[in-house]
């Protein structure tokens, strides 16, 4: 389909983040959530590295200052995992699913709040 000149335009933008700034990955879950204080965040979660080892670390990137943090989780300890699935539920994230580091999927549930 055409574009006609009623058509929003977009533009791709690269923001400039700081921060403990993720390592590159793929197969990853990212979701947006707002904190109480109303601020949104980008809540990164494993994938595969380059040398496509299953990745369990989280990240938060603030969307108001683009600064990188690692979340310092408590409770369980997650299984590292790529080709999850990711939701946003009641201001927090559930991960479910997907492929260990030994290429076998999993059926566990974990909950980011």
């Amino acid at each position: 389909k055409n574009l006609d000149a009623d058509s929003p335009k977009y533009q791709w933008l690269k923001p400039t983040t700081c921060g403990s700034i993720p390592q590159a990955r793929w197969r990853h879950s990212a979701e947006i959530i707002k904190h109480e204080s109303g601020n949104p965040s980008m809540i990164l979660f494993g994938g595969r590295n380059n040398d496509h080892f299953a990745l369990g670390d989280c990240y938060k990137l603030s969307l108001t200052n683009f600064q990188w943090q690692k979340c310092n989780m408590l409770g369980d300890v997650v299984q590292a995992s790529h080709s999850h699935s990711s939701a946003v539920w009641n201001n927090s994230v559930l991960i479910y699913g997907g492929v260990n580091f030994e290429d076998f999927a999993i059926n566990s549930l974990y909950q980011i709040s």
